[in-house]
């Protein structure tokens, strides 16, 4: 039903099961967008798609002219001066299509001493003047859009940003600027125009011409602020994941199924605004994730009542993170899941030992305690759709259409209403994105999704008009993926976790896609920072979603 990858990290008693502990040098996420699943964030927050796959963290430098003050460190000054190579020819054509300018004197900076810079600063990536300086795990095209938005910012004027006390201008996440391109990022890598009007300037400065910088953030291994490891910090598998083995498959073995774990002594960390939450970032698909007491305490009051038979408790183990600097200190335990294989087992499986459907939508299901998400789903999204399309083109009503079709399946009105409604949407999405935009936040769809609870399902669907269908029946188009879903088990101001699975095109002697898979992980995700929200992680050209794509917030 799916076959997504994202990466993450976990732990238990069977730990020794897995392949031996790996070091934690940076390498390339083995999945697309899981993760942009990956996921990090504003402040500190988030993995992502692994994000998505990692899809992209900023840090200092994106964002100032050339005239500006030097950023910060001798490693920034280095970066940009080291070796470069101009942008590739089909990524400047589109980038100069879109943006308006001539790219042909952006330095993209890969070598060692970029590498180092970007790790410095906890980023995949930032952009200083025409110079973009790319870090160890490299970029996709979503993120090298993004950063050129960043060039054409900067030669346009200044940006906004407060000064971090070392002659730096830090812009958050969330401003003009970084939401700008985000967005433009989002649209060049899905082939649409972006927006050309430019955000509002930070205006006139009062930091004493400190250098703007433009970021994300997240914890590297030896960074300053990096939280220690409790109770042994010379533990070299603290971090647990999983991944594919060098067979290309996720199970080490395949009966009973067992899949390839993964363990390592340090990893990126994606933090939670507050410091409440916490998640490995683009180290395989996690096993675990880390929180305050306070916080599993309060998910375990919304999730589902194990002895009913249904979803799933989270119960902390003796292993924890302790952050501290700043006046602060957050302990963060290890958190592992609990849940019964069937609705009338008596035993409870811990951590590691859980086994759960592979499906997306049985997973959701299993997770929230929800029942038919996908039908659920289905409903919401066409209700959906249909209301989009009637602010967009009034005098269809399209809402009320595709409820009376659906009463009436055998007239065979609903398949072509649906084609067609898929349709539209995309064209409108294309013809006028700022209204389409409006309208998608007032009916908190998508990037505007509600801010889910414990115990919700978020779910992302996308279904095809004519021309695509035919594609796909001609197998012109393969490999589709209709939808993906996720329960929400824990949740910290804006940023919040999920745990997932999804069908991965491969399966054990006994069928485990409703129940019985090893493969499940955990993911965060924020409704503010943007590039790291389930839609932005999900409807991406990497998960195989084609038509119409929506996300909606199922309550549980």
């Amino acid at each position: 039903m799916h076959a997504y990858e994202r990466l993450g990290t976990g732990l238990d008693a069977g730990r020794d099961r897995g392949r031996t502990p790996r070091t934690s040098a940076p390498r390339p996420t083995t999945t697309a967008a899981h993760f942009a699943h990956l996921q990090s964030m504003a402040g500190n927050a988030a993995v992502a798609h692994a994000v998505q796959r990692d899809r992209h963290q900023h840090a200092p430098g994106c964002g100032h002219g050339e005239d500006q003050a030097v950023v910060q460190r001798d490693t920034v000054a280095d970066a940009v001066h080291s070796s470069w190579r101009p942008l590739e020819p089909r990524i400047r054509e589109r980038a100069e299509n879109g943006l308006g300018m001539d790219l042909g004197d952006v330095r993209v900076h890969t070598d060692a001493v970029a590498q180092r810079s970007a790790v410095q600063y906890g980023a995949r990536a930032y952009t200083s003047g025409k110079d973009i300086v790319v870090g160890p795990q490299g970029v996709d095209d979503e993120t090298m859009f993004h950063e050129l938005t960043h060039v054409r910012q900067q030669a346009s004027g200044p940006v906004a940003g407060t000064d971090n006390g070392a002659g730096v201008k830090v812009s958050h996440p969330n401003d003009p600027f970084e939401q700008h391109a985000a967005e433009s990022g989002r649209r060049l890598a899905q082939g649409v125009a972006p927006n050309l009007t430019m955000p509002g300037t930070g205006g006139p400065s009062t930091d004493g011409g400190a250098a703007p910088v433009q970021r994300y953030q997240v914890f590297e291994p030896g960074q300053e602020g990096y939280p220690t490891k409790h109770p042994d910090p010379d533990d070299q598998q603290f971090f647990v994941g999983q991944d594919k083995n060098e067979q290309g498959s996720w199970y080490d073995q395949t009966d009973p199924p067992l899949p390839h774990y993964v363990y390592e002594d340090s990893v990126r960390l994606a933090v939670s605004d507050d410091f409440k939450l916490a998640v490995q970032h683009g180290a395989g698909e996690p096993k675990t994730f880390f929180a305050t007491e306070a916080k599993i305490k309060s998910a375990n009051d919304k999730l589902p009542d194990l002895t009913k038979g249904r979803g799933v408790a989270l119960e902390k183990t003796g292993r924890h993170l302790t952050f501290e600097g700043s006046g602060r200190k957050e302990v963060l335990y290890e958190v592992r899941p609990k849940g019964r294989p069937k609705a009338n087992a008596a035993e409870e499986q811990h951590g590691l030992d859980v086994r759960v459907p592979q499906r997306c939508n049985a997973m959701a299901e299993f997770v929230t305690g929800q029942r038919s998400v996908d039908y659920k789903g289905d409903d919401v999204y066409w209700e959906s759709l249909g209301k989009a399309l009637d602010k967009l083109d009034p005098g269809n009503k399209y809402e009320k259409r595709i409820k009376a079709s659906v009463k009436d399946p055998e007239s065979g009105v609903f398949e072509t209403l649906t084609l067609q409604m898929s349709g539209l949407f995309q064209k409108l999405l294309q013809q006028k994105p700022d209204e389409m935009e409006r309208v998608l936040k007032r009916l908190e769809l998508n990037e505007h999704a509600k801010l889910p609870k414990v115990g919700d399902a978020m779910m992302v669907k996308a279904e095809p008009d004519e021309e695509q269908l035919q594609s796909m029946r001609s197998g012109e188009i393969t490999g589709v993926t209709p939808y993906h879903f996720g329960g929400v088990v824990a949740k910290a101001g804006n940023d919040y976790v999920t745990m997932e699975n999804y069908a991965r095109g491969e399966q054990p002697p006994r069928s485990t896609l409703d129940g019985g898979d090893p493969l499940w992980y955990f993911a965060m995700y924020s409704s503010s920072q943007p590039g790291r929200s389930w839609h932005e992680c999900w409807a991406t050209p990497s998960t195989n979603l084609v038509g119409a794509a929506l996300t909606i917030t199922l309550r549980g």
